[in-house]
């Protein structure tokens, strides 16, 4: 690899900390949980969901089917109807 490819690999012993959500805690309207979600989409985009600990573990995986089904239905829709949903902006779809 050349030195300027070399460059602009991040350094391996670098680590980024991701935020930690919890579902239960967003489930009962927590306001702290909400920003810090809110916050780390703005800023980050990834987070790690926590689902357990509470009955939405089981509801969440059990909507997964559910989930991926809406998901192919959308993607299935032809392109001008899913443009309905562009927003000139990469951050809001």
């Amino acid at each position: 690899m050349n030195k300027s490819a070399a460059s602009l690999m991040p350094d391996p012993k670098e680590t980024i900390q991701l935020e930690t959500i919890d579902l239960s805690r967003l489930s009962q309207r927590d306001t702290t949980e909400v920003s810090k979600l809110l916050k780390t989409c703005e800023e980050h985009g990834f987070f790690y969901l926590k689902l357990a600990g509470g009955n939405d573990e089981s509801a969440i995986l059990q909507d997964w089917e559910h989930m991926l089904s809406f998901t192919k239905r959308y993607f299935d829709l032809p392109t001008d109807v899913k443009m309905l949903d562009h927003r000139n902006n990469d951050t809001t779809g």
